[in-house]
């Protein structure tokens, strides 16, 4: 599948990354004349924020030093910086490694080089963030085709002694300047866009894109464990994803988004490989992962997918108590829902698969409501109804690539 070039793309970048706004140097690098802290802040200087405040971090693959602009996202062990050079913007994902003990160490450095491998193996593909270089004091001898189950990690004194003088772990990736899902989602909630068929355009787009993406993965026997809104990254801003949904066909689109954080993935040694390691999101994963019961990665990541769709269309979480004034329509009592569902945990809700359609069905009912919109909350509504249900009825994504009712995801991407 190909995303074709538009004015957007730097002809260059790799993969058609989209070509970022001109680099302004940050404030810290502009001359300040102020000889005191009181005079600099009285000129504007920035106030450090961060650890890494006014760090440069040098990529020898790309040949360049890249400066500290921001902070843009960060985990429990890691800190997504945005850091230019006089032409070029991306994201540093900076990864802490704990240093409490040897065999901690070896458990990051595994994550690391899984990542780093699978990262290098499906590039060049358009909806997955691109890796750029890496600089890493860990010792990893290779990240070609790394099997974390047939290679055991570990840290030797030396080692050791050398991330404890520098700690930084550093994966330097392709910057997406229109932000997480979650942000967009944030600020354009859909109950602001109802009858707004560009958004709802947008976000089909998005999704057709997600499902192409997870398929082809699971194509080349990679699970990824950890989709959520946080880690798909939009290529445009807000105002420039109308622009192009408005004012090109489907299919020659460039791609919206990418798909980012492969800190959990694994790639299996065969389709039909089980595993039993509990990881993933608390609000994504499925029941199986939730219980300790061995899994089929392809179907948890099913899961996951439709628990993002969900969250997209209901803007809440399937597993959370619904708001008291959107279950009316449903014909349940807010009072015998309130019972029902306070006395359980979300945990609870997931291992009981125990959700519902609310926001959607008042939408659907809703006669002010454009055609062409309820046919795309009918479409997804249909794929989140085969992707949250009982491992054992529940549909692999390439399997739903394939149905002809789902003929419309391929149809809506190159």
């Amino acid at each position: 599948k190909r995303f074709v070039s538009n004015p957007f793309i730097h002809p260059t970048s790799p993969r058609g990354t989209p070509t970022p706004p001109p680099f302004t140097p940050p404030r810290f690098l502009k001359s300040v004349s102020a000889t005191s802290p009181e005079e600099e802040l009285a000129v504007g200087s920035v106030v450090p924020k961060s650890k890494y405040y006014q760090k440069s971090f040098y990529s020898q693959r790309l040949n360049k030093s890249f400066v500290y602009i921001s902070e843009i996202g960060s985990g429990n062990f890691s800190t997504v910086l945005l850091a230019g050079s006089d032409d070029t913007l991306v994201a540093i994902k900076a990864i802490t490694v704990p240093l409490e003990s040897r065999s901690q160490m070896a458990n990051f450095k595994s994550f690391i080089r899984r990542e780093l491998s699978i990262l290098s193996q499906i590039a060049p593909f358009p909806c997955v963030t691109t890796l750029l270089d890496y600089s890493i004091t860990l010792e990893i001898p290779t990240i070609d085709n790394y099997d974390s189950d047939g290679e055991e990690e570990s840290v030797s004194e030396a080692e050791h002694a050398n991330v404890v003088h520098s700690n930084d772990q550093l994966i330097f990736l392709q910057y997406c300047p229109g932000g997480t899902l979650l942000q967009y989602l944030t600020s354009h909630k859909q109950s602001d866009h109802s009858h707004d068929l560009s958004y709802w355009l947008v976000v089909k787009r998005i999704v057709c894109e997600l499902l192409v993406t997870v398929g082809y993965l699971h194509e080349n026997n990679i699970v990824h464990r950890d989709i959520k809104l946080e880690n798909i990254l939009l290529n445009y801003t807000a105002s420039e994803l109308v622009q192009l949904i408005t004012s090109n066909v489907p299919t020659e689109l460039p791609a919206f988004t990418n798909l980012s954080d492969f800190g959990l993935s694994k790639k299996l040694r065969s389709q039909d490989q089980y595993l039993s390691t509990r990881c993933g999101s608390q609000d994504y994963i499925a029941p199986e992962v939730l219980l300790g019961i061995k899994y089929n990665g392809f179907l948890t990541d099913s899961w996951s997918v439709g628990v993002l769709i969900y969250s997209i269309m209901e803007n809440r979480l399937p597993f959370d108590l619904p708001p008291i004034d959107s279950v009316s329509i449903n014909g349940i009592s807010p009072s015998v829902l309130r019972r029902k569902r306070s006395r359980n945990s979300s945990a609870h809700r997931i291992a009981m698969i125990d959700w519902d359609w609310f926001k959607v069905n008042e939408y659907l009912a809703d006669e002010t409501i454009q055609p062409e919109i309820k046919d795309i909350f009918r479409s997804l509504q249909s794929l989140v109804n085969l992707l949250l249900v009982r491992k054992d009825k529940r549909v692999a994504i390439r399997d739903i690539l394939s149905q002809d009712q789902f003929r419309w995801v391929e149809d809506f991407v190159p």
